[in-house]
């Protein structure tokens, strides 16, 4: 009977652990950095294509390290934009990177793929259009 107990609270340990990490994991795992993005707006409605100019924003957050938060905030603010000004709503793509020249190559890659197929690219200025940072929900 003795060794079944112990044997039943060797295998309990690794669920035990994982429990814990897990939820140290969600408790810190926002933090804040800078971010470049650029946003592809477009539409099955017509054949124009919007990209906005790659943009610093400075208060992105991720969780764990990997997911941007609130990235469907960025989109909506495409959204909103796009509704105000041509009042229909469009198919939005928001990219990011750490670094300028990653997005700046990235935003050039998609440019060069969109102008193979024909469509008709337009750019929104930054004066027009800017990403807001978007804060972590305080929980």
């Amino acid at each position: 009977m003795r060794k079944i107990i112990i044997l039943s609270l060797l295998c309990m340990l690794p669920l035990c652990i994982h429990a814990k990490k897990s939820k140290t994991a969600k408790q810190g795992a926002k933090y804040s950095t800078t971010l470049y993005m650029f946003g592809i707006s477009a539409s099955f409605n017509d054949s124009i294509v919007y990209f906005t100019d790659v943009q610093e924003v400075d208060s992105a957050y991720f969780v764990r390290k990997v997911y941007l938060g609130g990235y469907k905030s960025y989109s909506d603010q495409m959204n909103l934009y796009f509704q105000n000004k041509t009042g229909e709503r469009r198919t939005n793509a928001v990219y990011f990177k750490k670094k300028r020249s990653k997005a700046e190559k990235t935003l050039a890659k998609i440019r060069k793929r969109y102008a193979s197929s024909g469509v008709v690219m337009k750019s929104v200025p930054a004066e027009e259009f800017t990403f807001q940072g978007v804060r972590p929900d305080e929980e």
